[in-house]
């Protein structure tokens, strides 16, 4: 699917309209299919062209919690939008793989993963409410403690 930066903004926009984001509905909206793995042990995640050559598939490790799956998710969305031509060329078994290294491409797709899941402005206008703390933020986001405080800039 080619889908125009445009277009992919727009949708991440109306999908952030809801909180938490729906990121599987939103990777549906890409044409992107997720999928639940049972047996990996270390593996987060990956992103694999299907062997039709024009659609993705994403797989996340069942057995980590909601908020993890949820995270994992949107970071294999995120290599889909930025780093689609290096996606199923042979690089890890035709996959891209969270290796627990800090490469620039990891980085900016953790990066733009917190951006899907924690947009800026929805972020700051909750925290505005008094009565919010870390928990009841990132329980508004489906996010754990540890990413919402990196987020918002605080301690945890």
């Amino acid at each position: 699917m080619n889908v125009s930066r445009d277009a992919v903004q727009n949708l991440i926009v109306e999908a952030q309209k809801s909180l938490p984001v729906d990121v599987v509905a939103l990777c549906n909206r890409f044409g992107i299919k997720v999928y639940e793995v049972q047996d990996w042990a270390e593996n987060s995640g990956m992103i694999k062209k299907n062997p039709d050559g024009d659609s993705y598939s994403v797989y996340v490790n069942a057995t980590h919690s909601k908020v993890r799956q949820r995270f994992t998710i949107a970071h294999e969305l995120a290599h889909w939008i930025l780093h689609r031509d290096i996606i199923g060329d042979g690089i890890l078994d035709d996959g891209l793989y969270r290796s627990g290294l800090p490469t620039p491409v990891e980085v900016q797709a953790n990066r733009f993963a917190a951006d899907i899941l924690m947009p800026k402005s929805k972020v700051n206008e909750e925290w505005q409410n008094p009565d919010c703390d870390l928990d009841s933020m990132a329980g508004i986001f489906g996010v754990s403690r540890q990413a919402m405080a990196i987020r918002l800039g605080v301690p945890l």
